[in-house]
């Protein structure tokens, strides 16, 4: 068209205006090459939707979610700000890196933002219906009833130091030991991942297994599978890419997930026959409470109680395990932070007893090495994915209906703008000058707002119990005195330390 315009005017007009506009035709189609792209960057501009680089074709922007993707997204808004946009396959994924977009995002805005994807892998970890759940699931009213439920069985739990002590000390104790009594240098992370996946049995069946045995091992890698189809499978974004989805694969996620339910069930029937409202065991009991006293509104079905269970137990377990390892290898590079922890302990606890959580409110230091590892570590870079369920605003720039969005927490949890000297470990950084805890808005690991992790509270409880009574009772190096450990992560769908081993002396 733009060709035939220009032969036209040469027709048309004078002579030296003619001979002025004669284009060969090739100038013809860049000319069509320009103001295409100037029509692209008008309509681009004239949606307000967020900036963002070149995509490729098909899978768009599939490359930057590879190892390290926390790192490279984050230095993306050095070039396009702090709200960007990329694509996969068709669909669109927003990224938010600054407190403001964030808490915008999760808090201000958080009905509007807080849909889960519908993908095909998601469907299938929940028998073919991811509302059965409560991660994956829409939150409609049977989801904010599942949450309310969790929020005050948690809160049951928490607010009695004495009950969950007792809950939790075995599993602490047990782990301590094995650690004190190992002969050879030894990576923790298998012993506090198996340990704390035992409290949430204990809490939420009142069940322990043996840490070593056939079930734990069973659970652990049902667990694990589930976790790494849940947060990113590349295969649901590009349909290309299903050509390498087997039914094999499918198959053993359903057998793996069905002998997880199959024990849940028989635990389940064995609380309804030794129910006691008087006298509630664990979360089980808190639920068949809920149900019979008619705080579910008759929306629970069966399904919704095997995958309420399968979700919460879950959730949670590994971070915590993670955060721990990383707590020991920080530990380990920082032997004077480890000291001073080790002092105030002492001071506040001495050596007669283990630490409790009333002993908390005056043990800020160790909180604050607590803090400032879940801070530097940011175990969870992106929290879940939400999804925009109805036409909104992000920082003025417009997302539409169905907008996948990543609150890119790593991003703001090593931001110069927020923390001074951001990359280095220092704890001192969440004490006052009057040497009290100071929590500011920008530390947020478990997110905020309607989808905020319900085991907030009961994860601070276990890293502290934890932690206090490894400090207390060991002090930590590394497996060979001279070197300082790697400080870098690996990531998955968490961020993890890489392999490493610790000796312990006992105190």
């Amino acid at each position: 068209m733009i060709v035939f315009l220009f032969k036209y005017l040469q027709g048309v007009l004078p002579l030296e205006i003619s001979q002025y506009l004669k284009l060969d035709f090739c100038y013809g189609w860049i000319a069509i090459l320009v103001l295409t792209l100037i029509g692209i960057a008008f309509l681009k501009r004239s949606t307000n939707s967020p900036p963002g680089p070149w995509a490729w074709p098909i899978i768009g922007h599939l490359t930057y979610f590879q190892q390290k993707s926390y790192i490279f997204l984050s230095n993306m808004r050095e070039c396009y700000g702090d709200v960007y946009q990329l694509k996969i396959g068709s669909n669109t994924i927003v990224v938010a890196c600054s407190l403001e977009a964030i808490k915008e995002g999760l808090v201000e805005k958080g009905d509007a933002y807080s849909g889960r994807a519908g993908l095909e892998s998601c469907h299938s970890l929940y028998g073919g219906d991811k509302e059965r759940g409560v991660c994956l699931a829409a939150m409609d009213e049977k989801n904010e009833m599942k949450k309310n439920f969790l929020n005050w069985s948690l809160d049951a739990y928490c607010c009695d130091s004495e009950s969950i002590e007792d809950i939790l000390a075995l599993d602490i104790v047990d782990v301590v030991n094995k650690f004190i009594q190992a002969d050879h240098p030894f990576d923790p992370f298998y012993s506090l991942e198996a340990a704390c996946l035992n409290m949430m049995m204990k809490l939420i069946f009142g069940q322990r297994f043996d840490p070593a045995g056939m079930a734990m091992r069973e659970m652990l890698s049902t667990f694990h599978t589930r976790n790494k189809v849940r947060y990113f499978n590349p295969l649901d974004y590009v349909p290309l890419l299903k050509i390498f989805r087997t039914r094999d694969d499918l198959d053993a996620i359903s057998k793996m997930t069905e002998n997880q339910l199959e024990y849940q069930r028989k635990a389940i029937n064995y609380h309804k026959d030794s129910y006691d409202p008087e006298n509630i065991r664990d979360m089980v009991d808190h639920l068949l409470l809920y149900i019979e006293t008619g705080e579910d509104h008759a929306l629970l079905e069966k399904e919704d109680i095997d995958y309420l269970l399968l979700d919460v137990s879950n959730s949670g377990y590994e971070a915590i395990a993670v955060t721990l390892t990383w707590l020991l290898r920080y530990m380990a590079a920082f032997p004077d932070v480890q000291h001073e922890i080790q002092q105030e302990l002492d001071s506040v606890v001495g050596r007669d007893r283990l630490p409790s959580l009333l002993d908390q409110a005056y043990l800020p230091y160790t909180t604050a090495v607590i803090f400032e590892t879940e801070r530097i570590a940011s175990v969870y870079p992106f929290l879940q994915p939400h999804i925009v369920v109805e036409n909104s605003t992000l920082q003025g720039y417009r997302l539409s209906k169905g907008t996948c969005i990543l609150f890119n927490v790593w991003s703001i949890h090593h931001d110069s703008r927020y923390w001074k000297n951001p990359m280095k470990f220092d704890p001192h950084r969440f004490i006052n000058e009057d040497k009290t805890l100071e929590i500011p808005d920008h530390f947020m690991p478990y997110g905020a707002g309607t989808r905020s992790c319900s085991g907030e509270s009961l994860a601070e409880i276990q890293l502290f119990l934890f932690f206090a009574t490894i400090m207390h009772q060991m002090s930590v190096k590394s497996e060979d005195d001279k070197l300082v450990p790697d400080l870098e992560g690996e990531h998955d769908f968490l961020i993890r330390p890489k392999h490493f081993s610790i000796a312990v002396t006992e105190r």
